[in-house]
Order: structure tokens, then sequence, then C-alpha cells
């Protein structure tokens, strides 16, 4: 196995471009529990019939390294502001989501299912939101926090799920793979396998947020109105969605990735939620 390039853009793990007998792969190194909820991701797609990256087992990998095939000028939809590349998208996510259980779960390190709260979950992650914007001194000050924290009380306290599905946990553009006609999603996050698919679809609306939570005020930003409206053709969102309860969502995941120097729309984005539901 031969290293040939690493590929910028991953967070959490280091991924590369390697030949194995004249053939390129893509190699991802991570933490063992990441590799494990990867693994165990592709294989619940495959068996329903989800177009996701196929994994490439190796005798010369270890327990914390996940191959796949490696697929030359295929651009992900992050790459590709398209209303056809984000309607596509938004199918794919469907069928993901149409994977569901009789409730919330996460895979454990060592591999098996563990039952889990979902107003636990959310109750955690404010709790990480919390500590994030505290450690790294945002400009979120507490009367600020406390607020935010108030609107999201009631996804803990007064809301549940319809269902619970397959859900990615970092439903980003650049987690999915433009390859012919298909969109691909891959690198899922180990945060929670199991859960409400509203929490996954929230991060899609923090990529396009313009037109629902930021007023466009240029062409390219009114491109990617019509993306995020492109995404909901595909996926299939009609009016009995409950976006009150989306927009909470869209709030939660907004607080616990900022501050970010990649999504720069985040403290806008809160703002205007905080003043929406205040």
């Amino acid at each position: 196995m031969r290293l040939i390039r690493h590929l910028d853009g991953a967070h959490s793990s280091v991924v590369d471009v390697v030949e194995v007998g004249g053939a390129y792969y893509v190699r991802k190194t991570a933490s063992v529990h990441d590799i494990l909820n990867e693994r165990r991701f592709v294989e619940i797609m495959r068996e329903h019939g989800v177009p996701t990256l196929p994994f490439i087992d190796h005798p010369l990998l270890a327990a914390n390294e996940l191959m796949f095939p490696y697929i030359p000028d295929s651009p992900t939809v992050g790459k590709h502001l398209s209303p056809d590349a984000y309607r596509h998208w938004g199918r794919t996510a469907r069928r993901m989501h149409a994977i569901e259980d009789s409730g919330a779960r996460r895979l454990a390190p060592d591999g098996e299912w563990e039952n889990e709260s979902w107003p636990d979950f959310i109750q955690s992650e404010i709790a990480y939101g919390i500590m994030r914007v505290t450690e790294r001194r945002s400009d979120i000050c507490r009367a600020e926090r406390d607020s935010i924290c108030r609107v999201l009380e009631f996804l803990t306290q007064d809301y549940r799920p319809r269902a619970y599905a397959l859900i990615h946990g970092d439903l980003h553009p650049n987690n999915a793979l433009i390859k012919n006609n298909e969109v691909l999603i891959f690198d899922k996050a180990s945060q929670i396998f199991f859960g409400d698919p509203l929490y996954d679809l929230a991060v899609v609306a923090l990529e396009l947020p313009y037109g629902r939570y930021l007023d466009p005020d240029s062409t390219e930003q009114r491109k990617y109105s019509l993306c995020y409206d492109a995404f909901w053709e595909g996926y299939g969102a009609n009016r009995e969605m409950p976006w009150d309860v989306f927009d909470r969502y869209v709030l939660l995941r907004a607080f616990t990735r900022y501050p970010n120097p990649f999504e720069r729309k985040l403290k806008a984005i809160i703002d205007t939620l905080v003043y929406r539901y205040s």
C-alpha cells in the first residue's frame, strides 16, 4: 500500500489517496469508534438499496482505517452549486431517512446497540453548545446563551419525534459525493445513529440559510436559495413539515457548531432564530 497524497477537508480524520496493486483508493484514518460507525452505516444503507460509497477490505488496514474506491473528477455537492445536484441529494437523504427503528439508538464502541433517550441526547447537545461557546470565548454573552437555551427547551420538554430514522449526523454538502446521476452520502458522524431526521436536516439549512433565515443580497446568495428549494423538492417536504420544530433544530445545530471559521453565517442564523422565538 503506497501513499499517493493527502486530501484536505477532513476535520476529525486523516484522508489519503493510496495505491494498492495498481489501483487507487481513498483511505480514511480515524478513531476505532468512528470507523465502526462508518462501516455499520454503509452496511445498513447497502442493505436497503441506498447508494453510498462501498468500503474495501484489505489485510493491511488497521482497526481505525477504512478504504473506499477513489472516484476521480467526482465533486461533492458542496462544490457543485446547482439545483439539480441538490435535488438528487435530497432524494438520497429521503431514502436514508426512510430506514427507521423503534427508538433512538447509538452504536457503542464495542459495536453493540445502546438505546438512547432522545430528550436526554438533545440536552447533552445543548450542554455541549454551552461548553463550546464558553471555552472558545465566543461573542455569545451569558444573557444571549440563556435566551438560546430557553428557545431550545421545547425540544427537551414538549416535543417528541414522529419517527426515529437512520441519521448521518453531519449532513453537510461536502459529505455528499456526485457520481454520475447519483449522490452518495458518506463520512457519518458518530454521536447518534437512529434519531429524529429533523436533527439531520437542520445542517442542510445551515449551509443554505438564504430565504428562510437570512435575506439574500447577491446573485450568489439567491442561487443558494434556489438550491435550498431544490433540496426540499427532492426530499419531498410538504406543508405539514413542523417548521417551528425544525427552526429550533437549526438553532441547536448552529449553537453547537459556533464559532467555526468555515461556517461564517452561524451567528446571524442564531440571532435570527432567537429573535423569532423569544
